[in-house]
């Protein structure tokens, strides 16, 4: 486990908790290739912020790695969404490339 998990899982075990928390202990999880560990504070992160397009990002690839395709492109859509909604057209541009591809790799596997 790294410094960074470490520090971050310090902090919401003292009680702090918010979706930026919950953002940075899911993606550094997913970064060191915890996608089971991570799986819960990115849905956490994503509850407690709906319009956390970073976060609703993050899900997608972490439920991609556990083999929820699915899951994945519901969470890159909405993701998408939030991102659209609030001008952050680079976060839409790179979520609208992975759920094309998710989209495109479920529709030949039908």
């Amino acid at each position: 486990m790294t410094a960074i998990i470490q520090t971050l899982l310090a902090r919401l075990e003292s009680g702090d908790d918010g979706p930026l928390l919950r953002f940075a202990l899911g993606k550094s999880l997913l970064d060191a290739s915890d996608a089971n560990g991570a799986l819960p504070h990115l849905r956490e992160a994503v509850r407690q912020n709906s319009d956390y397009a970073a976060a609703w990002a993050q899900l997608g690839r972490c439920e991609l790695a556990l083999g929820a395709e699915d899951a994945a492109i519901e969470a890159w859509s909405r993701g998408r969404d939030a991102a659209r909604r609030h001008g952050e057209v680079q976060a839409e541009r790179q979520i609208s490339v992975w759920l094309r591809r998710a989209v495109a790799r479920n529709a030949g596997n039908a």
